[in-house]
């Protein structure tokens, strides 16, 4: 069985998108499953393949309370993974609490863990937390 998910040869379609366009693909095939659960999975998914518009549009864009709270670990890993910068604006201005999140060992902890002491310096330590070096 086979189906189209875009058709490359037609002109609107700029291939530019094309991650949008799968996850578009991806969240449209879904079964929903347990509100709260689904989101999580699909959160992942978009920080995965860092399309932070996609987490507005198509996760959060269904939490019209705004009753999901990014939990550490979804935060820990934006921190993490390089170039993901929007995505913990993101989850800053829905409210994660930050100083309830770095306390001195856990700074330690991500320390040892930081892939490039340049990304973690600049996006972390200076950019989400205002400190100079």
């Amino acid at each position: 069985m086979f189906f189209t998910v875009i058709n490359i040869h037609h002109h609107r379609n700029n291939l530019k998108h094309l991650d949008e366009i799968l996850l578009e693909a991806v969240f449209k095939s879904q079964v929903r499953h347990h509100q709260a659960h689904q989101m999580k999975k699909d959160l992942m998914l978009t920080l995965d393949w860092n399309c932070p518009h996609m987490t507005m549009t198509k996760v959060f864009s269904k939490d019209f309370a705004q009753q999901y709270l990014v939990d550490r670990e979804e935060f820990e890993y934006a921190l993490l993974r390089p170039k993901r910068e929007e995505f913990l604006h993101i989850f800053l201005n829905r409210g994660f609490q930050i100083h309830k999140y770095l306390a001195p060992k856990r700074l330690r902890q991500l320390f040892a863990k930081i892939q490039h002491e340049e990304f973690f310096r600049s996006v972390c330590w200076e950019g989400a937390l205002g400190h100079s070096l």
